[in-house]
């Protein structure tokens, strides 16, 4: 027996270190007293969050507490507190903000009282209250709606911290810490990017990785002092994705940007800008499967967007300006109709190109309200992304960037993939008035390779140089995308127990995360040739 109590003890301690589970739901507490401010024991509490139906019920402690964890966030609710001898008190038009709870302090007069009014009051401190683990910015769905983003990115949003930084990749930084330290979850399933390549899922496509149609509520968390949250130095930031309801709603929506929406004239002085364009569209619904009980969320987008993959152009009959290459446009021309040729492979093209930035992802959810006890739910996300990716510099003769002494052909670009598949299962529920349990259990595959852009054959790099340095062409598989792949597999699986004692909450539990991977890396399995001119690569070649 000895042994057994030991090991309780020690799992308990040790999962107490483990905790580190995203924010999903809200509460409400308070306290039931009489006229005279001493508590009622045994009184009724009735939560209905009034678009679903969805009840939640539990009653007062000896001393009149009262608290419902794990509700659904938003609104509004209505509140009933009722006891018998007293007149039943209510409470209408309250709102749920993710991971904070809302108190209700009630009096109840008794039945046999006569009053000319009746006075309802709640306090809900949002801002200071004993509830409350540390700064925390909550932006809600209304919020949302009706503050600005040009890229529809829920990192838009968390940026309204106060602490956040934008740092020189486009990343958020929070209290100067570099954003592959934040911690990021979905409705409770991870969404970093688990080995460390980017600050989030698809970050490296620039893709957002989930649509901000399908974002109901945004939290981001600097140092709470909470035991459930972790797994992060910079911030834990959490999103809840919409829910369905007892009414059908949905939208669909389309967003465009090109170069036409762009100023181009500064002082009367035209200043053209490169051709672009960015097109977002998808279509959300929700609704009942069955009234006050199924309830399900779709949201599907797609985004396609390309811009120019360089401003540069080559020489042609003596042509000059900003824009105009060193890079003689007939020799280019000379060797792509070369390369095609003798060797079956088409480099693509070395100017006027177009890189692709496309993506689509989708969000399934299905909400069940078991009993008023105990509330399931399942969440699918999937998202599908890519983006068209300068080659490296690295060992290069001149440059692999277009630039006025150097137009590489688009065969020596590359193209990274982000995918993921992520699916995760949550069970709250509630025994009597003490006693209240979070169950989580999910699976994510990220799906993570690089591939060549224009052409399945596969060619050796090719650096060209002049002799003298101030010119340059590559063509070939990029060097460092070979076999370039990263699978990750993360399965997570949590549970919170939570015990109410009188002002405490007492919470026992553990989180556990468990990672594979694997990884392919191999730089220039392709070869890789340099040559000072192109009189040498066709000399080599036997031209």
């Amino acid at each position: 027996m000895r042994k057994i109590l030991l090991l309780a003890t020690f799992l308990v301690i040790t999962a107490s270190g483990l905790f580190a589970q995203g924010v999903t739901t809200a509460a409400i507490s308070g306290r039931a007293v009489d006229q005279a401010g001493a508590g009622i024991p045994g009184a009724n509490i009735i939560a209905t969050h009034g678009p679903s139906g969805t009840t939640y019920g539990t009653v007062t402690q000896t001393d009149g507490r009262f608290a419902i964890h794990n509700m659904r966030v938003g609104g509004p609710y209505s509140v009933k507190i009722s006891f018998v001898g007293y007149k039943e008190v209510s409470y209408n038009d309250i709102y749920l903000s993710l991971g904070e709870t809302s108190n209700i302090a009630a009096v109840l007069k008794e039945e046999a009282t006569e009053l000319e009014t009746l006075i309802v009051s709640s306090g809900r401190g949002d801002v200071f209250n004993s509830e409350r683990t540390g700064a925390m910015t909550n932006i809600n769905n209304q919020q949302i709606q009706q503050l600005p983003t040009l890229s529809r990115s829920f990192t838009d949003y968390v940026r309204l911290t106060p602490q956040a930084s934008v740092n020189t990749f486009g990343g958020t930084n929070f209290g100067g810490r570099s954003d592959g330290y934040n911690n990021i979850t979905v409705d409770g399933a991870l969404f970093n990017n688990a080995f460390g390549l980017s600050g989030t899922v698809g970050g490296q496509a620039n893709a957002q990785p989930i649509s901000l149609d399908a974002v109901d509520q945004i939290t981001t968390a600097i140092a709470p002092y909470d035991v459930t949250q972790g797994s992060f130095t910079g911030a834990g930031i959490n999103v809840v994705t919409r829910s369905g309801t007892n009414d059908v709603t949905g939208s669909v929506y389309y967003f465009t940007r090109s170069q036409n929406l762009v100023g181009d004239k500064v002082s009367g002085v035209d200043s053209k800008y490169s051709d672009f364009s960015s097109n977002n569209m998808g279509f959300r619904v929700g609704g009942p499967i069955i009234k006050d009980k199924l309830f399900f969320f779709a949201n599907v987008e797609r985004e396609r967007q390309d811009s120019p993959g360089t401003t540069f152009s080559a020489s042609r009959g003596g042509s000059t300006g900003t824009t105009i290459s060193q890079v003689d446009g007939g020799a280019l021309d000379a060797l792509s109709t070369f390369l095609v040729e003798k060797y079956d492979y088409n480099p693509g093209p070395y100017e006027g190109y177009k890189l692709q930035q496309n993506s689509d992802k989708g969000t399934l959810k299905l909400d069940w309200n078991i009993s008023t006890n105990h509330k399931f739910a399942i969440k699918y996300n999937y998202l599908n992304s890519y983006r068209d990716v300068p080659p490296s510099n690295s060992g290069s003769i001149v440059t692999r960037q277009p630039t006025n002494t150097g137009l590489p052909f688009l065969g020596a670009y590359y193209r990274i993939n982000n995918n993921l598949n992520s699916v995760i299962a949550e069970l709250n529920s509630t025994f009597g008035s003490k006693y209240a349990n979070k169950f989580q259990i999910g699976y994510t595959a990220f799906r993570d390779f690089r591939e060549t852009p224009t052409s399945s054959k596969v060619f050796p790099l090719v650096d060209i140089g002049n002799g003298a340095g101030s010119f340059s062409t590559a063509f070939g598989y990029e060097p460092f995308s070979a076999f370039n792949i990263l699978n990750s597999n993360v399965f997570q699986i949590s549970d919170n127990f939570d015990m109410y004692k009188g002002k405490h909450t007492l919470t026992f539990g553990t989180y556990n995360e468990f990672y594979q991977f694997e990884n392919g890396f191999d730089p220039f399995f392709y070869g890789g040739y340099q040559f000072n001119s192109l009189a040498d690569f066709y000399a080599s070649a036997g031209y």
